[in-house]
């Protein structure tokens, strides 16, 4: 798991919580070359979501029709 402040291994059983907005950002990557990934993910039901991407530069926004990903733009 990535986030901006560290990285660490994760395994079976933990429990891992983000904040909304940036604080939030992470990233989940299988290192495995075996075995799958399987995670449950929980979210609350809002009318529009987003999500940050820092690896990707990438922005995502769900809910109301709204099913994409931006660019970000940093100025």
């Amino acid at each position: 798991m990535k986030t901006p402040n560290d990285e660490r291994i994760v395994s079976a059983g933990d429990l891992l919580y983000f904040p909304a907005e940036e604080k939030g950002e992470h990233k989940l990557t299988n290192s495995s070359s075996n075995e799958t990934l399987v995670y449950l993910d929980f979210d609350t039901c809002n009318l529009v979501d987003v999500a940050f991407y820092p690896d990707s530069g990438k922005i995502g926004v769900w809910g109301l029709n709204i099913n994409k990903l931006y660019k970000q733009v940093k100025t």
